[in-house]
């Protein structure tokens, strides 16, 4: 013992050589100190059990349909505006409300309702939106009431706004291994496709029907969304609280940032209603407000995060993390759904004002696109653990712009087949992709306590983008039909806007994720 002592004698707490630990350790290593989290709550992983295969696929379901219910709720009811107009004795423009009151709580619930999932359970603020939306919903169908309707339909979207983040969390902290993390994503996509077709073919159809008919359908969303509420129960596991996370609730955050988003939606959506549009006065102020709004709260939570102990309803420094990939995501996901819903809205001019086809045949004659979606999706679920997203982003963001260039230069009186159908075949690649891989990313961009707020930072940018998209598609096509008196040539503009937009996430993918592997991997990155 004494000559190991000699060979390797004990260094003083207080010498300047530092301690033997620190000798032997690796160099190559980084200190250890680097690794401590800078945000205290993040170094408290939630600890989940590894689910069960069935589980899994239980559990991707009910969030599948989740999705859904969301799009089919949206996709049905436009369908049914003519029909509800006349039942309720009131004009299509003013019905139209019962359909955006929808959509505009929906968008501004999101990010408030991410960061109480966050904090309170996702689990418990899952249950209590689908409740919300059920609820509501029946109530919907129960009143012949046009501002009473708009009302509960504003709260059903609350309700949902509520469940779809708290849903993106539940997976994103319960599913940690791969490839089920990311098929479970990607599964996700699914959903807003198959809610489309199905509710444009529901809404169109029970529109045909006769009068009164459309009350079954917000009966029957009830009903989904119960049978969903129910299973739910059982599949989703308990939420399992960190004890040393901070639930301070920034209330003046959410206000700013609810009260914003609102506004802002608001006065793209009341631009394609208001007589005047854009020059109504109270339109573009609105508008100039939203954008105050939003400009407070990113200040406001700067000055939190980076000041006080509080936690914001969002950090600001999401955004720049991993070399800003968060802020790409979110911005391809606005652009092409800004894309996507300007074709929507330039097809349905295009087919019901230029060729004078029902609501109903609109529906028939976009339906290859929905169809197509489904394929896409599974396409996502196939080709994402397999391929670069560097590649699939912008090479299927390609197909989509080429759709809208296709119809852009579409000559007049050729047949559906020759042009329409082969170009509906290649629209929803870009959109389904740009969704399922940034679902995929985002998550494994943040945080574990950040899941449910970054699955709305997500949701919110596809809502604004779809919004603007129908803002702007409206406005480009109605200020050249009004100067040319030609219907095709304002759906031609607004044909060339979409593709543009198209275009755009082409560039911004190519160039935004030229680091990126596979999308699971993102995480990674330095």
């Amino acid at each position: 013992m004494s000559k190991f002592k000699e060979e390797f004698p004990a260094v003083p707490l207080d010498s300047p050589l530092g301690s033997v630990k620190e000798d032997v350790m690796d160099k190559d290593k980084p200190d250890p100190i680097e690794l401590v989290p800078l945000d205290p709550e993040a170094a408290v992983v939630e600890e989940h059990p590894r689910l069960s295969t069935p589980r899994i696929v239980a559990l991707a379901a009910g969030m599948m349909m989740t999705f859904f219910v969301g799009s089919a709720s949206t996709a049905s009811v436009i369908l049914l505006i003519p029909s509800m107009a006349r039942d309720l004795r009131e004009t299509e423009l003013q019905t139209q409300w019962i359909s955006s009151a929808y959509t505009l709580a929906f968008a501004c619930g999101l990010l408030f309702a991410g960061r109480l999932a966050d904090i309170f359970g996702r689990r418990r603020l899952y249950m209590f939106g689908v409740t919300i939306y059920t609820i509501f919903s029946i109530i919907t169908g129960s009143v012949k009431n046009r501002i009473a309707m708009c009302v509960t339909r504003a709260i059903s979207g609350l309700g949902m706004s509520i469940a779809l983040p708290a849903g993106f969390g539940i997976v994103g902290t319960n599913i940690k291994h791969e490839p089920a993390r990311t098929i479970v994503f990607a599964t996700f996509g699914l959903g807003n496709p198959i809610g489309a077709a199905s509710g444009s073919l529901l809404g169109g159809g029970m529109a045909s029907i006769g009068a009164g008919a459309w009350q079954y359908l917000f009966y029957l969303l009830a009903g989904i969304v119960t049978l969903l509420g129910v299973a739910s129960y059982f599949i989703i596991p308990p939420d399992r609280p960190n004890p040393t996370a901070d639930r301070r609730i920034d209330w003046l955050g959410g206000a700013l940032v609810t009260a914003g988003v609102f506004l802002f939606t608001f006065s793209l959506t009341e631009s394609g209603h208001a007589v005047n549009s854009w020059r109504t006065p109270y339109v573009p102020a609105l508008l100039a407000t939203s954008i105050v709004l939003l400009v407070l709260f990113v200040l406001w939570s700067r000055y939190l995060e980076n000041h006080t102990d509080r936690p914001p309803v969002m950090k600001m420094s999401l955004f720049s993390r991993r070399h800003g990939l968060v802020s790409i995501i979110c911005i391809t996901s606005t652009c092409q759904s800004t894309a996507v819903s300007s074709w929507v809205y330039t097809t349905t001019i295009f087919y019901q004002k230029y060729k004078g086809q029902s609501p109903f045949q609109n529906s028939i004659s976009i339906l290859t696109t929905t169809i197509m979606g489904v394929v896409a999706a599974l396409g996502v679920m196939l080709l994402a653990p397999r391929v670069h997203a560097r590649i699939l982003l912008p090479s299927t963001a390609v197909l989509t712009a080429s759709t809208m260039i296709a119809y852009a230069n579409w000559p007049e009186g050729l047949t559906f087949w020759a042009l329409e159908f082969p170009s509906q075949i290649l629209t929803p690649w870009g959109i389904d992709f740009t969704f399922g891989l940034g679902n995929i990313m985002m998550s494994n961009l943040i945080n574990q306590n950040e899941q449910s707020v970054g699955g709305a930072l997500f949701q919110t940018s596809a809502q604004v983008g779809l919004a603007l998209g129908i803002c702007l598609a409206s406005l480009i096509n109605s200020q050249v039909e009004e100067q040319t008196g030609n219907v095709l040539k304002g759906c031609r503009a607004g044909f060339w806007f979409g593709s543009a937009m198209g275009i755009s996430v082409v560039i911004i993918g190519a160039i935004g994720f030229r680091k990126v592997k596979l999308a699971k991997d993102v995480g990674k990155l330095p």
